[in-house]
This record gives structure tokens, C-alpha cells and sequence, in this order.
């Protein structure tokens, strides 16, 4: 896998308003506004062998900063395509 660097942005950019579907409760989740100044937003693929290798120290650092910073993770797999990863 090519190494991608992020895009960098202002500690003061807004996450938008954004709804997103969540399979398991087959109903639409709001990421915004949170109850958070910060929040880290970022995507991955259950079937990755990178997140798999993350998925624990991810959950580490979401425990640790839990009343501090709001962790979502959207998961870019698609539910009817590939029902086993979503």
C-alpha cells in the first residue's frame, strides 16, 4: 500500500452537518454537532489488515480520551456489497 499523507487542516475547521447510515440499528446516526470542541474523524475497512493492527490501540486512545476528544470512524465498506465487512 502507497504511503498517502493526510490533508492538514486549522484546529478550528467545523465538521459540517453529517448524517450517515449505521447498518446494525438500520437508522441514520448525526455526526454534528457533538458535545466535543474536538473530534477525530477518520475512514476505514474492516476487512484491512492495517485496522485490524489499529483497532485495539484505537479503542485505547478513545477510552483514554474519552471526555476530551470525539472519535468516529466511518467504515467505507458497503453493506449490501460486502455485508461480511460492514
Amino acid at each position: 500500500m502507497p504511503l498517502k499523507h493526510s490533508m492538514k487542516y486549522s484546529s478550528s475547521v467545523r465538521l459540517p452537518f453529517v448524517s450517515l447510515y449505521e447498518p446494525r440499528s438500520d437508522q441514520y446516526v448525526v455526526l454534528s454537532p457533538f458535545n466535543s470542541d474536538f473530534t477525530l474523524l477518520f475512514t476505514w475497512c474492516n476487512h484491512c489488515p492495517y485496522v485490524h493492527h489499529l483497532e485495539a490501540h484505537v479503542n485505547q486512545l478513545a477510552n483514554v480520551f474519552k471526555n476530551d476528544i470525539k472519535f468516529v470512524a466511518v467504515n467505507l465498506n458497503d453493506p449490501v456489497l460486502y455485508p461480511e465487512d460492514s
